[in-house]
């Protein structure tokens, strides 16, 4: 008899537990893939390189020759640079809404047997990626420089049941390039131009 009271008021207490979840893709952003710069091919060169090299990018491939040079960069906060739309998720008629790209932690509604109770997500996110970048003289005094980034954005999730017991882990992974988006779940992933813009002020004057 005991034990019946017992289930039956988890029951009470969980079994009213609710969870929706809704995703809204990023906004469209046009993104900027070239620009022209005053200096010439010289100058434009020496700058971006020495700007490069104190910067967080990290340096793969240099040729001069073709204007060509191939970095690589990482960030933990991958919302400085991508946009993954946002998460709403509404537990128990309490509503919270989320950057996809960002970390953050929500409830878990989850069902054992007739039962639901609330858990909790922990996600975490990681972008990793290669950009190109291309230097041509224009013309008298001005430059081409063009930019290709690939990102690479991995989203962990660690679910937790109510005792704060680890019970899964679920990865995904999308890989897009500037101007061209790329799948995530139920939304997706864009360039939000910041680190092309990046590159752009370095070669600037």
């Amino acid at each position: 008899m005991k034990q019946a009271l017992v289930l039956f008021v988890a029951f009470l207490l969980t079994g009213c537990a609710t969870q929706n979840i809704t995703a809204k893709g990023p906004e469209e952003t046009k993104v900027d893939k070239e620009k022209v710069v005053s200096g010439s091919f010289e100058e434009t060169w020496d700058r971006i390189v020495s700007r490069l090299s104190g910067s967080f990018f990290v340096i793969n491939n240099i040729e001069k020759d073709s204007g060509i040079i191939n970095v690589s960069f990482s960030a933990d906060d991958a919302t400085r640079f991508i946009n993954c739309g946002t998460m709403e998720i509404t537990t128990s008629g309490n509503a919270r809404t989320f950057e996809v790209a960002s970390d953050f932690v929500s409830p878990l509604v989850y069902r054992q047997g007739i039962y639901k109770f609330t858990g909790e997500t922990r996600r975490d996110g990681n972008l990793d990626g290669r950009m190109n970048i291309y230097v041509k003289e224009k013309g008298k005094g001005s430059s081409l420089v063009k930019v290709n980034a690939r990102y690479v954005f991995k989203s962990t999730e660690r679910l937790y049941d109510a005792a704060g017991r680890h019970q899964k882990t679920v990865s995904e992974e999308v890989t897009f390039q500037t101007g061209s988006p790329g799948s995530l779940r139920k939304t997706k992933c864009v360039s939000n131009g910041s680190l092309e813009r990046r590159v752009f002020k370095m070669a600037s004057e």
